[in-house]
């Protein structure tokens, strides 16, 4: 930044010119006002940043727009100006990084300034150290950032403040045409023909062309709607925008490039026969979630092979990417041999030998019989599984609640760590809790601490159960387990966590 001696000097007020790079477009004209009637009464008391533009007694504000304005206003002929012989580069620096919080720019206006200055100088500035200059983490400049690549109609959405910024910014990671069924709607104000999107009806909001102030108005194109929560929009995407590898790699670099790495080395594997498949933890994915092109297997065709979480590994396993419905995006070795596995289908490849044996005698209905018989076991069993799945999910969702205050209160004064602050990069902090908005505080990433990045690293995520969220968001973070463990005894008995199975054979006979 400029480091030689700023020159103080009264210039007249045509002698200042707006800024083209100014980030800023938009002016509270409500503000002006009162700043204007305030110099008025005590005069232009801080003086307005500016440089030479190269024009005989003419200079470029560099900051102090809306000081500018409000003199113009207050009809002052001259006005204080500090001189400074920026560069380029520099001024961009002073309008976005130095007064970027005292400015209070908009989302948008802050995502095209952050782009302004990374390719002023791409080897100085970078979101990571626009996330140093501005003490906010990485993620969250990436955010803005990734609101330039908005459509039209969302932009045009979270500048009429339809919506939050936190939706803005899942709708920014979608591609184009999934951004658009995202804000669109018919021209009813129905979204119940295509599931949920961005938005809902709200009677209370329809315009009343009766009502005196609307007189010779004409309704706005969104009267009669208002924005779902920022959840209800990440589970319609996530159960309606079929994920694609590639393109999140690229939305979400910090969260996906690591994904996109592993499933490009499965694909390069050898052998034959594909190597990553498409999966789904649901019974089967929405119909606008499906490719044609791609079979996605839903949670009867394949089993968990990676040797956690009690599975078993096989020579069979395949990488699968989640591409729809709960975990969107998450991979896991897979088995879906189910004609050869005898270490995840053995029923079924019995079955089927069974089965073949049959028919070479000339049994065709035996044969039936033992297909039939052997899918209706695991049918039955898929809806066992599925029933346990269900009881850890209700069990966590009553105790989450608890477990998370316990995390928050071994946090209150513990410094972040180096693990902690690395899973924190992952964290989707526009999905606080409400309530723990609310206690954050409206403003909270203006000035945030410690504690706040703990509270957005401790509520991240969706888990199905508490070792879920113990593997995944308790132990990076370096929490008292133990302590974790007593809260879920004391509140969540042991026959809570999934309902009993029945002995098998093996174990009657013992």
């Amino acid at each position: 930044m400029q480091t030689e001696t700023a020159e103080f000097r009264q210039v007249p007020i045509t002698a200042l010119v707006a800024s083209k790079t100014n980030p800023r477009t938009h002016f509270d004209q409500a503000y002006i006002l009162e700043l204007s009637n305030s110099i008025l009464d005590k005069g232009l008391i801080q003086p307005i940043v500016v440089r030479p533009n190269g024009k005989a007694g003419a200079y470029e504000i560099v900051a102090g727009e809306c000081r500018y304005r409000a003199s113009k206003l207050a009809a002052l002929e001259q006005v204080p100006v500090i001189v400074r012989h920026y560069t380029d580069e520099q001024v961009l620096d002073v309008q976005l990084i130095e007064n970027i919080h005292r400015t209070d720019l908009t989302p948008l206006e802050q995502a095209v300034g952050y782009r302004r200055l990374i390719a002023a100088n791409p080897t100085k500035y970078s979101a990571e150290t626009i996330a140093s200059r501005i003490g906010m983490s990485v993620a969250w400049v990436w955010d803005r950032l990734k609101l330039n690549d908005l459509i039209p109609e969302a932009k045009a959405i979270l500048e009429a403040e339809r919506m939050t910024v936190g939706h803005a910014i899942l709708i920014a990671r979608l591609k184009p045409e999934d951004q658009q069924r995202a804000v669109e709607f018919d021209d009813d104000r129905s979204t119940q023909y295509r599931g949920v999107g961005l938005w809902r009806t709200d009677n209370g909001f329809d315009f009343d062309e009766d009502a005196p102030e609307n007189k010779g108005k004409k309704p706005g194109k969104y009267d009669g709607l208002k924005a779902c929560s920022v959840r209800e929009l990440e589970a319609w995407i996530r159960n309606h925008v079929r994920f694609d590898v590639a393109h999140a790699a690229q939305a979400q670099p910090l969260t996906f490039e690591t994904t996109a790495a592993e499933v490009e080395a499965a694909a390069a594997q050898p052998g034959r026969g594909k190597k990553v498949i498409a999966i789904t933890h649901e019974y089967r994915v929405a119909d606008d979630a499906r490719d044609e092109g791609e079979r996605t297997y839903g949670s009867q065709s394949w089993k968990r092979a990676d040797g956690e979480a009690k599975s078993k590994t096989c020579d069979h396993s395949v990488l699968g990417v989640v591409v729809a419905g709960e975990r969107q995006g998450s991979t896991l070795q897979v088995c879906i041999a189910r004609d050869k596995c005898i270490v995840h289908f053995a029923d079924v490849v019995r079955a089927k030998k069974k089965a073949e044996e049959l028919r070479d005698q000339g049994k065709g209905k035996q044969a039936a019989k033992v297909e039939k018989k052997q899918q209706e076991s695991s049918d039955a069993k898929w809806r066992r599984e599925q029933a346990e799945r269900d009881a850890l999910s209700k069990a966590w969702a009553k105790l989450q609640p608890l477990i998370i205050a316990d995390a928050l209160d071994q946090v209150k004064t513990k410094p972040l760590t180096p693990a902690a602050v690395q899973v924190l990069g992952e964290a989707d902090y526009w999905n606080i809790p409400d309530a723990l908005q609310k206690h954050l505080g409206k403003n909270w990433f203006k000035t945030p601490t410690a504690y706040t990045w703990w509270v957005l690293l401790l509520t991240d995520g969706h888990f199905d159960s508490y070792d879920e969220y113990v593997r995944d968001i308790a132990k990076p973070a370096g929490l008292n387990i133990a302590r974790l463990d007593a809260v879920r005894d004391k509140h969540q008995p042991p026959a809570a966590a999934a309902p009993a199975k029945k002995p098998g054979k093996a174990a009657k006979k013992r």
